[in-house]
C-alpha cells in the first residue's frame, strides 16, 4: 500500500476529519470521494498526523502552507482561498515549491504545471416542494477585508439597504452578527478581550440569527442575494451559487467576469445588471409566478445537463488523481 498525505492548515481537519462524508463544510465533502478513489489505486492518504510528509509517496497541501521549508519534493498543491483571504496563495514564488497545482484561476490554467478544478458540488436538488413563502435572504457571517477586491463590504451594503427600507421582505442570516465588527483587526481583538464587541453590537431588524442547516433556510425564499467573497478573478465560482441552485433559489449573483463561460444566464439574477438596489429590488417584485418558475426550470436543467458535471465531486477528484497517478507511474517506470 502506497501512503499519501493530505497537509491541511486547521486543526479541526486533522485525525482524517476532513474525510467525513457528513463534514458540516459542503464543498469539502469531496475529500470523502477522493480519498476512496485512491484507495482503488492501492493508495492510502490520510492528513499530516497519520501520514507523515517525509515518509509519503507524494503530499498534497490544502492552500499555501504555513512553512515553506519543509515541502517535501514531491508535493502537490490545491489553491482554494482568493487574494482577498490568503494572500500567500497567488505569490508565483512560492508555487516553485509545488509539482503541479490544482487551481479555479482561469488565468492561470496551462495544463503543465497548474491544471483547472473547481469548488465541488454534490449536484443535488435538496428542495422538498414546500411553499416558498419568503421573498428574499441572504446568508453570510460578519466579516471585513480592506482588499480591494473584496465584496464583504457590498453585503453590509445590501443589509443596510433593506434596514432602511424597512418591509420586512428581506432577512439575513449567520454568524458574526450579533459582536460589532471593525475593519481594524487589533481594534477587534481588544473589543473581543474586553466583551465590547457585545456592548456595541448593531440590533439588525433584519437579522434572523446563525443556521445549522442552509438548505432549510433557503427552501423557504424566493430569492437570494449570492455574492462571492470576491471578484474580478476569473473561474472563482464557489459553493455559494450552488447552495441556491440546491434549493431551486434563484440567486442574485455577483461573481467572476467569465461566469457565463460556465454557467447560463437564465439560471440566475446579475446582481451587475442593476444601477441601484431599488432598481433590483423594483425588478424582483415586478417578476410574475411565471417568470419564477422559468428562472427554476433553468437551474433544474442545467444541474441535470453535462455542463454542469465540472462542477462535481466526480470531475474535482479525477482531475486531481488522474495527475498524481500520472507522475507516479512515471517514477516507476
Amino acid at each position: 500500500m502506497i501512503n499519501g498525505s493530505l497537509v491541511v492548515n486547521y486543526k479541526i481537519f486533522l485525525k482524517n476529519k476532513i474525510f467525513n462524508i457528513k463534514n458540516s463544510f459542503a464543498s469539502l465533502e469531496a475529500f470523502y470521494f477522493l480519498k476512496k478513489t485512491f484507495l482503488k489505486h492501492g493508495i492510502n492518504l490520510a492528513t499530516q498526523d497519520i501520514n507523515s510528509p517525509e515518509n509519503s509517496s507524494f503530499v498534497i497541501f490544502n492552500d499555501i502552507p504555513h512553512n515553506l521549508k519543509k515541502i517535501p519534493q514531491n508535493s502537490y498543491l490545491i489553491l482554494w482561498e482568493s487574494e482577498v483571504i490568503i494572500q500567500e496563495n497567488w505569490n508565483k514564488k512560492n508555487h516553485i515549491h509545488f509539482k503541479k497545482i490544482f487551481t479555479w484561476n482561469d488565468d492561470l490554467v496551462d495544463n503543465i504545471k497548474y491544471f483547472k478544478i473547481f469548488f465541488p458540488h454534490s449536484l443535488t436538488i435538496k428542495y422538498d416542494g414546500e411553499l416558498k413563502k419568503n421573498f428574499i435572504c441572504m446568508i453570510t457571517s460578519n466579516k471585513r477585508s480592506n482588499h480591494k477586491n473584496e465584496l464583504y463590504s457590498q453585503r453590509l451594503n445590501i443589509i443596510k439597504w433593506y434596514e432602511n427600507l424597512k418591509a420586512g421582505q428581506f432577512q439575513f442570516y449567520g454568524n458574526g452578527w450579533d459582536r460589532l465588527n471593525l475593519n481594524n483587526r487589533y481594534l477587534n481583538f481588544i473589543f473581543r478581550k474586553t466583551k465590547l464587541d457585545i456592548l456595541f453590537s448593531i440590533n439588525y431588524f433584519n437579522y434572523q440569527g446563525r443556521i445549522e442547516s442552509k438548505s432549510k433556510i433557503m427552501n423557504t425564499y424566493v430569492f437570494s442575494f449570492c455574492l462571492e467573497n470576491a471578484y474580478d478573478y476569473n473561474g472563482y465560482i464557489t459553493e455559494k451559487i450552488f447552495d441556491c441552485f440546491a434549493s431551486l433559489t434563484i440567486p442574485i449573483y455577483k461573481g467572476p467576469p467569465n461566469t457565463l463561460q460556465f454557467i447560463p444566464k437564465e439560471c440566475f439574477i446579475d446582481y451587475d445588471r442593476f444601477n441601484s438596489l431599488e432598481e433590483l429590488n423594483c425588478y424582483l417584485r415586478s417578476l410574475s409566478d411565471k417568470d419564477i418558475e422559468e428562472y427554476q426550470n433553468s437551474i433544474l436543467t442545467f444541474i441535470n445537463s453535462k455542463k454542469s458535471k465540472i462542477f462535481s465531486h466526480k470531475y474535482f477528484v479525477k482531475s486531481i488523481v488522474d495527475e498524481i497517478i500520472k507522475d507516479l507511474n512515471r517514477q516507476q517506470s
